[in-house]
């Protein structure tokens, strides 16, 4: 049992994306596998009034530590040690590799963020925009909309980029770069969809874009 207990456990932290996720299965999973009272993660050791307590170190740089309860009168015997050392071992290897994704979804999410900027004021328009991330479920992806203002039309821009992380926030980064500045130094439209269509072909990328045109003599 404590087998098929430790291969489930082994195969959840292989799906967390978060050292959060990481935490929680260790509170619901490890005190079945390690027959406990509970069992936590903390980033530093304290003095324990109960010497029941057992604390094993995740990483040697970190201050990372798996805390765990027997229950009371529990004999802790060489194979609950040995086994406690491999679940410190795939716990301290879960929360290296969720800590550095969550790094990398906070400097895309800066990225992403200083890219969607708030729309431009423009006479005689009211402008707003939305953008609800999906990044609970997902990396960040390749999302973004635009407001050109130029002397005869406004132009409202929204796309998509194929994919998601760090290659699909550049490339939205970069195909909505093109459109901007195409559409404010007075492209044809057509020709500025053209330019960024092959701007994606050197990428071998794809992406979807809706861009409305708004007359300003007519507001059509």
């Amino acid at each position: 049992q404590r087998v098929d207990l430790l291969s489930e456990f082994a195969r959840e932290l292989t799906t967390i994306r978060s050292s959060s996720g990481v935490a929680q299965i260790v509170a619901d999973m490890i005190p079945s596998l390690l027959d406990l009272d509970s069992a936590s993660l903390v980033d530093h050791v304290e003095r324990f009034p109960d010497h029941g307590i057992r604390s094993y170190r995740l990483d040697s740089e970190a201050q990372d530590y798996l805390i765990v309860r027997p229950h009371h009168g529990r004999v802790w015997a060489p194979i609950d040690e040995t086994l406690a050392h491999t679940v410190a071992d795939l716990v301290g290897g879960a929360l290296s590799r969720t800590r550095l994704h969550d790094q990398e979804r906070a400097v895309l999410r800066q990225i992403q963020h200083s890219l969607l900027t708030p729309p431009p004021d423009i006479d005689g328009f009211e402008t707003a925009v939305g953008y609800r991330s999906a990044l609970a479920a997902i990396d960040m992806g390749g999302d973004w909309y635009s407001i050109v203002d130029t002397p005869d039309a406004v132009y409202a821009v929204i796309g998509d980029v194929a994919g998601h992380g760090p290659g699909a926030v550049a490339l939205m980064a970069e195909v909505k770069t093109v459109m901007r500045h195409l559409l404010a130094t007075g492209t044809p439209l057509i020709e500025a969809v053209a330019h960024a269509d092959r701007t994606l072909q050197r990428r071998h990328a794809y992406a979807s874009m809706i861009v409305i045109r708004i007359d300003k003599r007519t507001n059509h």
